[in-house]
């Protein structure tokens, strides 16, 4: 009885997941959510560049380099953007920045659609926590430039560059877990919303 159980509610759990990819792509194919979606990738995919390596460009552009330098500081960036395609952590950085930008075009839509508040708000927290955690996950933990060092050096000394390599990629997946089900969750209650119309609409 509990296997069968079990197996119903995972083939319940798998079905939704398709369903919420499906009412992803509903939202996607409409051209202004599309772009809304690239947009967020690309201001995201730019914060994590630019904190890859830790605080030193933020603190170069806080610093006493001339105004000329700290603008092609800021479009050195972009190059750096295109350079993470080629390494593991900078895929890693760019696959959270995709969710991101996924997670806050179903966020619109959903206050858009004024989709069921218990669906946003369950999206908006775990999309908010992955964000959170993905901003604690920056830096380049095989370099040891992890944000978290500061903090980690005051209570584990010299270990703490080892513990921030761990630590970078522990937070990175649990970052890319929560939103992907805070995806998941918008996902799936979009592919409800769109349904329900298209279905009230045919009714008419």
């Amino acid at each position: 009885m509990n296997r069968k159980r079990a197996r119903n509610t995972l083939e319940l759990w798998a079905d939704e997941t398709k369903m919420a990819w499906v009412g992803v792509g509903m939202v996607l194919r409409r051209w202004k959510y599309a772009l809304l979606a690239v947009v967020v990738f690309l201001l995201f995919a730019y914060f994590f560049t630019m904190f890859r390596d830790g605080t030193a460009t933020w603190n170069l552009l806080w610093s006493n380099i001339s105004f000329g330098d700290k603008i092609a500081l800021k479009f050195e960036v972009w190059g750096r953007v295109l350079q993470n395609f080629v390494d593991w952590w900078g895929l890693v950085l760019m696959f959270l920045a995709a969710l991101q930008g996924l997670a806050v075009t179903l966020l619109v839509f959903g206050w858009r659609m004024k989709m069921s508040s218990k669906t946003t708000a369950a999206g908006l927290e775990a999309g908010g926590v992955g964000t959170a955690i993905s901003v604690l996950a920056l830096g380049c933990p095989t370099c040891g430039t992890s944000l978290l060092v500061p903090f980690l050096t005051v209570v584990l000394g010299s270990g703490a560059v080892a513990l921030a390599e761990v630590l970078g990629w522990v937070l990175a997946a649990i970052a890319a877990i929560l939103l992907l089900h805070g995806v998941r969750q918008l996902g799936y209650g979009a592919f409800i919303e769109v349904t329900a119309r298209r279905h009230k609409n045919a009714k008419v």
